[in-house]
């Protein structure tokens, strides 16, 4: 990287870092709840007319955890539902699974590794939103992190002062084709995860 400039951070930008990864450590817990309790039920590829039953038990679940619909681990998780078992198996082609690598006996180390890598995403998000003036940049060997975050097609980040010292960051997000090959446009429209 023969460009790549260091920027130092001032204590500012330090307290900042610092309550953005103590306020995420309790999303991150709640992400391992949701984890362990659907990833069992996303080991395996379902049939078409077993995923709307299942993404109801995901919404549930995720209710249940206090996950609002549109947390990226919600969404990887109606990636793992909707995946086209057509595909290779490449986990370029299934990206919710290639970060949350559902099993029938999903640990609490795996739960909190796919959270963690999830939360390296918001990381980059907020860190985009918020230094306007550098670039942030995410370097990982991660191809299905990879290809999940490109599957979703990021864009617009913001962030917004909600009160002093304190900024909301938002993002919009597409749900792909390659997120989910199995669903027409229409279908994903209507899936789009709205808050009740």
């Amino acid at each position: 990287l023969p460009n790549a400039k260091l920027h130092e951070s001032g204590e500012a930008q330090l307290a900042a870092l610092h309550a953005v990864l103590v306020e995420r450590q309790g999303l991150k817990e709640k992400m391992t709840v949701f984890l362990l309790e659907v990833a069992p039920l996303l080991a395996h590829s379902k049939k078409p007319l077993e995923r709307p039953a299942l993404e109801d038990m995901v919404f549930a679940a995720a209710q249940r955890a206090g996950l609002r619909r549109t947390e990226l681990c919600v969404v990887a998780a109606l990636s793992c539902i909707y995946e086209d078992p057509q595909l290779p198996g490449h986990k370029v082609y299934r990206p919710g699974r290639a970060v949350l690598k559902p099993k029938l006996c999903y640990s609490e180390d795996q739960a909190h590794n796919a959270a963690a890598d999830l939360t390296s995403l918001e990381l980059l998000v907020n860190s985009t939103a918020m230094l306007k003036d550098y670039r942030a940049v995410f370097f990982t060997e991660d191809v299905g992190l990879v290809a999940f975050w490109s599957a979703l097609k990021a864009r617009e980040p913001t962030a917004a002062s909600t009160r002093p010292g304190i900024a909301q960051t938002t993002l919009t997000v597409s749900l792909s084709e390659a997120l989910l090959p199995s669903l027409s446009i229409q279908q994903r429209a209507k899936l789009a995860p709205v808050e009740p």
